[in-house]
């Protein structure tokens, strides 16, 4: 009897217990961008790397608890594409630095597979900062 009843607890917080978590209020807003050169104009090479912005936006787009912005005075993180390069024949890399108030932090991810794969793999690190940070950055945006 005894193991029923923890079964049947068990199966009701697996159950239950996420859809009692608590939602976050606010959604983290992000800006993936990456910089011109100089002159403003975009060259083949550069070029690469707003294709890899396009497909973090993409990949950032499906997270419910973000929310992407066109602005950097209205992000809470700004997430900058650096480059991209092929750091041999089956290696994409792309590197990029994450932002928030004061912290900095730089990331090559890197797949074997394509850029759109690398691309989501950086996503999926700004997803996982966000989520791990959240209380942090909801104390940032009030400062501002």
């Amino acid at each position: 009897m005894r193991t029923a009843l923890s079964v049947v607890a068990f199966l009701f917080l697996a159950v239950f217990a996420p859809l009692l978590q608590k939602s976050p209020k606010f959604k983290v807003k992000v800006l993936v961008t990456a910089e011109l050169n100089e002159s403003g104009f975009i060259d083949p090479d550069n070029q690469k790397v707003f294709d890899s912005v396009k497909d973090i936006r993409t990949e950032l787009e499906k997270n419910s608890l973000l929310e992407l912005v066109q602005e950097p005075e209205g992000a809470d993180i700004v997430f900058e594409v650096l480059d991209r390069e092929a750091a041999d024949a089956y290696c994409c890399v792309i590197k990029t630095r994450l932002s928030v108030g004061d912290y900095r932090s730089e990331a090559a991810d890197k797949t074997t597979t394509s850029w759109r794969a690398t691309a989501k793999l950086a996503a999926l690190r700004v997803s996982n900062f966000a989520k791990q940070n959240y209380d942090r950055i909801m104390e940032q945006r009030e400062k501002r």
